[in-house]
């Protein structure tokens, strides 16, 4: 069983849902906002936020709120640079990214139309919640997390080039980069029985992956309920499950990179959301020995 550490606290982000690792910066992206969070990666200095795509302040109402946020759940280093948020796609407000194309610069953000992309996915999938995402090989894995009342665990699995291509000219990402989806089964569940969830992926040297997933009470997509458990597993990019490695305490964990030490051991940086505005989000640091 791991028992993550807390690292730092990520102020002022509160739902923190993404997280990619570039040199000294960690960047982090929260899914009730559509700002970049940049923070030191050593130590604990304080961080910094760089503007997403202007849509207007969020409203002070929650019911209000939550219909408003675009809902950016993973967070990807693209390749030749830039910084790639995706929405959840989990309704048609939701069917969009943010760029950042140069991100140490400050460059002004813009919006990505995945809207087709997530009108097939949500075909094939049902109560669609992307949540994870990273890029392996030729590849974007994407992760559906299956908290809906329809919905199942998958991976998608997109080709990297067309995908870049699209999102670079400022084009809306098509199906066709979708190559294939495979089902994740084998997670396990909470004492509960609330079934665990994928919530990101990050790639391993080897071609597997590890996977974040919490088990959230409700059934629900759009709203948020309690969380019971929460876990990494490690996954083919079959969907195969390998091991699931239970937590001694239930963070919401929404966002992984992983650093292999080369001995067999991994070292684990993860972001979590309280599902609290007034609770600062932290960041966790855990080791598997894989």
């Amino acid at each position: 069983m791991l028992s993550p550490r807390v690292l730092r606290t990520l102020a002022p982000l509160s739902a923190a849902s993404g997280l990619v690792v570039l040199g000294r910066w960690l960047y982090v992206v929260a899914d009730d906002g559509d700002a970049l969070g940049v923070f030191p990666r050593q130590g604990d200095g304080p961080g910094r936020l760089l503007a997403g795509v202007s849509r207007g302040g969020p409203p002070q109402d929650s019911s209000a709120r939550k219909a408003w946020k675009a809902d950016l759940e993973a967070l990807v280093a693209l390749p030749g640079g830039g910084l790639l948020a995706l929405g959840s796609g989990s309704t048609p407000a939701r069917r969009a990214g943010v760029l950042w194309t140069a991100p140490e610069q400050d460059v002004a953000a813009r919006a990505v139309d995945l809207g087709p992309l997530h009108a097939a996915l949500d075909a094939q999938l049902g109560d669609l919640n992307l949540e994870g995402a990273c890029i392996a090989g030729d590849h974007l894995i994407l992760a559906q997390r299956g908290n809906g009342a329809d919905g199942a665990d998958a991976l998608a699995v997109c080709a990297l080039g067309p995908f870049v291509e699209s999102v670079r000219a400022g084009e809306p990402v098509e199906s066709t980069v979708l190559l294939e989806v495979h089902a994740v089964d084998g997670l396990g569940a909470a004492q509960d029985g609330t079934p665990l969830a994928l919530t990101d992926l990050t790639p391993l040297p080897d071609g597997r992956l590890i996977a974040t997933a919490v088990a959230e009470q409700g059934g629900s997509t759009y709203l948020d309920g309690a969380c019971t458990a929460a876990a990494v597993a490690v996954l083919h990019p079959d969907g195969r499950v390998q091991r699931v490695h239970p937590f001694a305490r239930a963070w919401k964990v929404e966002g992984v990179v992983a650093a292999p030490r080369g001995d067999g051991t991994v070292d684990l940086l993860m972001c979590a959301d309280p599902d609290d505005p007034s609770v600062v989000a932290p960041l966790l640091g855990a080791s598997l020995r894989l």
